[in-house]
């Protein structure tokens, strides 16, 4: 009892052994030096010899480094299971037949379903149009140099709701058996996002003018509204400068008026400015632009889409607006003069 940390197995398995059984178990002792051993002892009873009582023979081996690696295991196994059950994504892993043997919460409620149930299933049973020929495939696609595939598809739960999602897989080994390990990732948001986009989009290429432009400025794409609006086509306005639709001032100023528009757009924020131009058939065309650029993945400028709403009719009011409040000032200005003439005159013929 000096030695064993915990003694009361010990204690049950002695009492066993002195019943005439053989009893085993594992436990961790202390040495002198205060450093700790775990033992494996079997505990085997031995008659009465003489007339003596009856006795128990231990025998021990030292399992310290066995123990050790279990422990070393497991908690490497509940910090693995641990981080599967905390990232968002939906983490699973299947055999080549489809069966899954791991899954964590996230994939779980992904596909509507307790682990328990998810464990009995296959990836056939969850996924729509996945069938034999498909993951033969996918197996087929992780061998060689790949070692990771990227799909779309579509999750069935059990009530009939559909999850579009992106899965990445990769090829993993499990106690020397294949095995793949996938990551899900529900495009539901994603997808409604995309779909108010596509709308919005849609709404103002019916009442806006929609121009698209290299990182150069040159024109790429344009709409129909802008091309008719312009008496011109897509054939002409490809790879035009767009400094020709809008721009009447140098060219010094207009490339520092570009650079400053330029750091504004790579920083994310939107460039809004009015803008005049001449079409073919000399008609000007006021337009509010919006300058809005789409970054790639290192941050740099890819491309630029321009929202131009005409305002042709809002400043031909303003102008006409301006040219009466001109003829109404220089109206006032006549009466004006006129009066003072009158009293000057007035005050002469007093002085005569």
């Amino acid at each position: 009892r000096g030695f064993e940390k915990e003694n009361i197995s010990r204690r049950t398995m002695t009492a066993g052994a002195a019943a005439a059984s053989v009893g085993t178990w594992e436990a961790e002792h202390h040495r002198l030096d205060k450093t700790s051993v775990w033992l494996r002892s079997t505990a085997i009873p031995v008659k009465a010899v003489n007339g003596k009582g009856d006795a128990v023979m231990v025998l021990s081996s030292d399992i310290t480094a066995s123990v050790l690696a279990r422990q070393a295991l497991e908690q490497e196994r509940a910090l693995t299971q641990t981080y599967m059950e905390s990232m968002p994504v939906g983490i699973f892993v299947h055999d080549p037949f489809g069966q899954f043997t791991e899954a964590n919460k996230a994939f779980c409620e992904m596909v509507g379903m307790a682990r328990d149930e998810l464990i009995n299933t296959s990836m056939f049973d969850i996924e729509v149009g996945i069938g034999v020929e498909r993951l033969t495939e996918l197996w087929g696609s992780l061998t060689g140099e790949q070692q990771k595939v990227r799909y779309e598809g579509t999750g069935l739960q059990p009530g009939g709701r559909r999850v579009p999602w992106r899965i990445n897989l990769a090829a993993i080994d499990v106690n020397g058996e294949r095995r793949l390990l996938g990551g899900a990732r529900d495009l539901t948001i994603e997808r409604e996002t995309e779909g108010i986009l596509q709308r919005q989009t849609h709404a103002l290429d019916l009442s806006h003018m929609v121009i698209r432009l290299d990182p150069s400025w040159r024109i790429i794409d344009a709409n129909a509204k802008f091309l008719e609006r312009f008496d011109t086509s897509l054939a002409e306005v490809i790879g035009q400068d767009w400094s020709e639709y809008g721009s009447t001032s140098s060219a010094d100023h207009r490339a520092s008026e570009r650079r400053s528009q330029m750091k504004l757009l790579a920083s994310g924020q939107p460039v809004q400015t009015e803008l005049m131009r001449l079409t073919k058939l000399r008609r000007s065309v006021w337009m509010l632009a919006s300058y809005h650029a789409y970054l790639n993945a290192t941050g740099d400028i890819e491309s630029i889409t321009v929202f131009a709403l005409d305002i042709s009719d809002r400043k031909d009011a303003d102008r006409r607006i301006g040219e009466a409040q001109k003829v109404e000032a220089d109206r006032k200005s006549t009466r004006l003069n006129s009066s003072h003439l009158v009293i000057s005159y007035a005050v002469f013929c007093l002085k005569k």
